[in-house]
């Protein structure tokens, strides 16, 4: 089978959205399936317009441009070259998934067959843009509220054209279908994880080491708490360090995973709580999954997530998960399908009290939650077969 996955980012840059098209193309070329993956070239990076990664064709389509039209209009010019820069073999595979708005409008305008099309919408973009309007300074904030308009007018064209429209969740079901105002409702596929990749630690000895090669081998005998994010508001990190300041456990560190606008205020906050010496930011990482290894806890606040895949990528590590409650319109997330009881904690209440009672409850009955138990659940909720056959039961019955 010919599937084409279409995203406005791929390797190397980073986030959600890469980290799915990476996994699920990995599983459907191990698969024998032959996949292509059409991205955008942005200007800052200067790749190649085509490569083979990891044994998958990449073509990089020049969608970005930096003059002043193209910046005014930037989702209708994106589109206009993404439809210039498609091909008909791509246009006409089996199954074309898309997760970027603008690659979606951009096939639709190039005559792929909406039948064999399916856009797993990742958020709502424009919501989140007017989430994040103020991390930055005042012009970027009046260009943000400039673009919002017509971010919304694409999305809100897109859906209503599309014959399969799907979601990662139920929660990102309701939002998309109340937020554009659907008629019917988008399918829900929840993604799957690779167990092959993210593996657990083995024993204490393979912890030690892995912490003396993240420069960290004074952690060894420390309980870890660990996010992994980019950093910015709706990611609602500060409130761990917060939440930090007040454990039990003056020995507990936590472990920072990203980059972001909010680098340098979290920094000043861990200085200003006197947490220095208690909370590691690592940067941007490639690969986190040493970092989940050696982790007690994960723990993830967000206030606004299109899934959460490393909820997945450290269940898949055998390590206990924690995330914020979905209670629209305030908190809109996936955690409440994605974690039960047997493998961590649904925090209901955003303050820091409450994510440092929860933290000190794991830590102090050794968590209760015997080894093995994450990785097992992971296997049995999260499944890329799973996935892909639920994507082709979407376009199949297109064709009853």
């Amino acid at each position: 089978m010919k599937v084409l996955l279409a995203s406005l980012s791929y390797l190397p840059s980073v986030g959600g959205l890469v980290s799915y098209l990476e996994n699920f193309g990995r599983f459907l070329n191990r698969s024998e399936h032959e996949v292509r993956i059409v991205c955008s070239n942005r200007p800052a990076h200067d790749l190649p317009d085509s490569e083979i990664m990891a044994g998958i064709p990449v073509r990089r389509v020049h969608a970005m441009r930096s003059n002043v039209f193209d910046a005014l209009f930037k989702p209708f010019v994106a589109v206009a070259r993404l439809v210039r820069g498609l091909r008909t073999e791509e246009t006409g595979a089996d199954l074309v998934l898309v997760r970027h708005l603008y690659l979606a409008a951009a096939l639709l305008i190039a005559g792929a067959d909406p039948a064999r099309v399916v856009y797993l919408v990742p958020l709502a973009a424009s919501r989140l843009m007017w989430i994040n309007r103020d991390d930055a300074g005042f012009l970027r904030k009046l260009y943000t509220l400039w673009l919002i308009p017509q971010v919304y007018l694409l999305e809100w064209w897109v859906l209503r054209r599309l014959d399969h429209v799907a979601v990662l969740s139920e929660s990102k079901r309701n939002e998309i279908q109340d937020y554009y105002r659907l008629s019917r409702k988008p399918e829900v596929i929840p993604p799957g994880i690779d167990l092959d990749v993210h593996t657990p630690v083995k024993d204490p000895v393979h912890r030690r080491a892995i912490l003396t090669e993240l420069g960290r081998p004074e952690d060894a005998d420390r309980k870890i708490i660990l996010t992994v994010c980019r950093l910015v508001a709706e990611k609602n990190t500060a409130i761990l360090l917060e939440a930090l300041s007040r454990c039990q456990d003056s020995e507990t560190v936590l472990y920072v995973v990203g980059d972001g606008p909010l680098a340098p205020m979290l920094a000043k906050q861990a200085v200003d709580l006197g947490l220095t010496e208690r909370v590691v930011f690592f940067g941007y990482v490639p690969d986190p999954t040493d970092h989940y290894r050696v982790a007690d806890l994960f723990v993830l606040p967000s206030t606004y997530e299109g899934f959460g895949h490393v909820f997945l990528e450290a269940l898949a590590c055998d390590v206990p998960v924690a995330g914020l409650g979905h209670n629209p319109p305030e908190v809109i997330t996936a955690t409440d399908e994605i974690i039960s009881p047997e493998v961590g904690y649904v925090v209901r209440d955003n303050t820091a009290s409450t994510w440092a009672a929860m933290m000190d409850d794991h830590f102090r009955d050794g968590g209760g939650i015997p080894a093995g138990r994450c990785r097992e659940y992971a296997r049995k909720r999260f499944s890329w077969d799973q996935h892909l056959r639920h994507l082709l039961d979407v376009v199949e019955r297109a064709h009853v």
